[in-house]
């Protein structure tokens, strides 16, 4: 399909999109997902395509260390490292000093980030209050419906597929170590107390 980043050189092709300022569709180890450099434009190019107001996005970074940049000349939290140790790589979002941020272990997105400076901002690739892209086919289809009004987005594809079903779940950690679950999702909420205080 157009825009699919295919082939041997399809990482190649994918961060190149990303480097010259494109967005990009690429699969998570839950759903697909839809992303970019961190950067304000760029968020507010997918924000319209999901139809919702801007805002900062999930960063997915490619090791914990990474993550850790991505909250410049700040402390973790206890509570955020345990949470980082139990569960990173996987489909934990933790929210620490505002900044979202999440590890996966999905090996495109991962090799991809080696690529690109070692994260980017992602969010799931679905109209708001629509279901997430879970298939190769919900990413044609809403691709489709989105890019003759919203421009060209990049599609970066692989094995395995996502898993489907829920999406990561989203922890807030404050700088009082205290630990707020605001979305459960495929790290069972009882999972996450027992590393939290």
């Amino acid at each position: 399909m157009p825009g699919a980043c295919s082939g041997e050189d399809a990482l190649a092709t994918a961060a190149e999109v990303l480097n010259r300022g494109g967005i990009l569709v690429h699969p998570t180890s839950t759903l697909y997902g839809l992303g970019g450099r961190p950067n304000p434009d760029i968020d507010a190019r997918i924000a319209g395509i999901k139809g919702r107001p801007g805002g900062s996005l999930i960063r997915l970074a490619a090791t914990a260390h990474e993550a850790r940049m991505a909250v410049p000349q700040r402390q973790w939290p206890p509570a955020a490292a345990r949470l980082a140790g139990a569960f990173w790589p996987g489909p934990l979002t933790l929210i620490v000093c505002q900044v979202a941020i999440r590890v996966d272990p999905h090996p495109v997105p991962a090799a991809l980030l080696g690529l690109v400076g070692g994260s980017m901002t992602s969010t799931s690739f679905n109209r708001t209050g629509d279901a997430p892209a879970a298939t190769a086919e919900d990413v044609r289809s809403l691709m489709a419906a989105v890019q003759p009004a919203r421009g060209p987005a990049g599609w970066l594809d692989g094995p395995p597929s996502p898993a489907g079903g829920p999406p990561s779940t989203l922890v807030r950690v404050d700088e009082s170590g205290a630990v707020k679950i605001l979305r459960e999702g495929a790290v069972p909420a009882e999972a996450v107390r027992e590393f939290a205080p």
